[in-house]
Parts: structure tokens; C-alpha cells; sequence
């Protein structure tokens, strides 16, 4: 049994049967699930193993990924003044990482209030987060990316957040 003094707190996000019940015991009986991305996940690796083969679909994510990252860095650096790139020691397949301009993430909550107003005023899913006072967007690229993608983020997206940045 778990104990401690946020254990009264801790609730599934669903709680349906669960409702009488305090942690964990709460998180056994929730609601409705779709569990279809997991019955999915097979016949999807199957299916990008059989249509692209996964050194195909790897080389393409990766260089997509470079590719945004360069687009998108290039508009932040020429809008902001400040240079862009991120230096994380090696890079990770399809996922890069791309510095925010100073003044546009205040605090760690900050990041999802940018996140929503990218989301609400220009169609843009992104992954942003602070560490160390700093904010970063993270990019990431899969099969249904194109590079007009990032050029699109870097036209609409980049100036939007160069502004408010700037507190416009």
C-alpha cells in the first residue's frame, strides 16, 4: 500500500469505477481506454518494414530532421539575432533540438503556453521545453513530413514567436 502525503492527490485522469478508490487501487479501475495505438503497433512496424524497409525509413527521418532543424534555425537566427544552434553531443535519429529566442519562455510553464498558441493561432504540434532558463523546440520528422513542413513552420511559425519574444 502506498503511503505519503500527496497520496490522496494522485488520480487517473479517467476515474470511473475507480472513483471510491485512493492510489494506486484508483489507477486499476479506470474508465474506457483506446487501446487501439497499441493493438496498432505491429501491423505498423510490419507495414513500414514492408513498404520502406528500416534503414530506408531511418535515412529519411534523419535527414529530414537535419534538414528542418537547419530551416528553422536559419529563420530564428535571421529574425532574432541570436544564433540558433544546439549542441547536444551527438544527434538522435529523427529528433533535433533548436534554441528558442531569449524572453519567450519566462519560466517552465511558459512552454506550454507557447505550445498553445502555436497549436490555437497557427495549426503547429510542436515539443517545446526549458532547461536552465533556456527554451527549446524540439523537432522531430516521420514518414508523413515533407520539407515544406519546417519551411512552413519557419515562415509562420518563427516570426509569430520572434514576436512574442518580443512582447508583441
Amino acid at each position: 500500500m502506498a503511503t505519503g502525503p500527496f497520496r490522496r492527490h494522485l488520480m487517473p485522469l479517467i476515474d470511473s469505477w475507480g472513483y471510491p478508490f485512493e492510489f494506486p487501487e484508483s489507477f486499476d479501475h479506470v474508465g474506457t481506454q483506446d487501446v487501439t495505438s497499441w493493438l496498432a503497433a505491429t501491423t505498423s512496424f510490419e507495414a513500414i518494414e514492408a513498404r520502406y524497409g528500416w534503414d530506408r525509413f531511418r535515412n529519411y527521418t534523419a535527414g529530414l530532421a537535419g534538414y528542418g532543424q537547419h530551416v528553422v534555425q536559419e529563420a530564428f537566427t535571421a529574425l532574432a539575432g541570436e544564433a540558433a544552434p544546439v549542441d547536444v553531443g551527438m544527434e538522435v535519429g529523427p529528433l533535433r533540438l533548436v534554441r528558442l529566442p531569449d524572453g519567450l519562455l519566462a519560466a517552465p510553464e511558459s512552454s506550454r503556453q507557447v505550445r498553445t498558441r502555436l497549436a490555437s493561432e497557427l495549426n503547429f504540434e510542436t515539443a517545446i521545453t526549458t532547461f536552465d532558463g533556456v527554451g527549446y523546440l524540439r523537432l522531430s520528422a516521420h514518414l508523413y513530413n515533407t520539407p515544406g513542413d519546417y519551411e512552413a513552420f519557419a515562415e509562420r511559425a518563427v516570426p509569430a514567436m520572434v514576436g512574442w519574444a518580443a512582447g508583441k
